[in-house]
């Protein structure tokens, strides 16, 4: 069903198979790049950081009453986006030391 039906049928096995996935491809085209290891890994700390970026974004989801619901998920929805674009940065940048031509 999940593969017929979209990610929405079985989101966590399709998330998963999708990080797996790039995590292959990563094995595959950097095998002999000798921070290959990094490059596998990075998938997978990209997830776990989106994770703590959507705890953060929970924070500051607020409804007030002039604003609406909309507003106040759309806000959690930025700051959470905004986390994980810096995080994910920093990742690539510092955290996994990957070649200077990646980066």
């Amino acid at each position: 069903v999940g593969d017929v039906a979209g990610m929405g049928a079985d989101l966590f096995e399709s998330y998963v198979g999708s990080i797996i996935a790039a995590m292959t491809l990563g094995a595959f085209l950097f095998a002999s790049d000798p921070n290959m290891s990094g490059l596998v890994m990075l998938p997978l700390a990209v997830a776990g950081l989106g994770i703590v970026a959507s705890i953060v974004g929970t924070f500051f989801v607020r409804a007030k009453d002039e604003h609406g619901l909309h507003a106040a998920l759309f806000r959690g929805l930025i700051v959470a986006s905004v986390v994980l674009v810096g995080a994910a940065w920093w990742l690539c940048t510092s955290a996994l030391q990957f070649p200077a031509q990646l980066t």
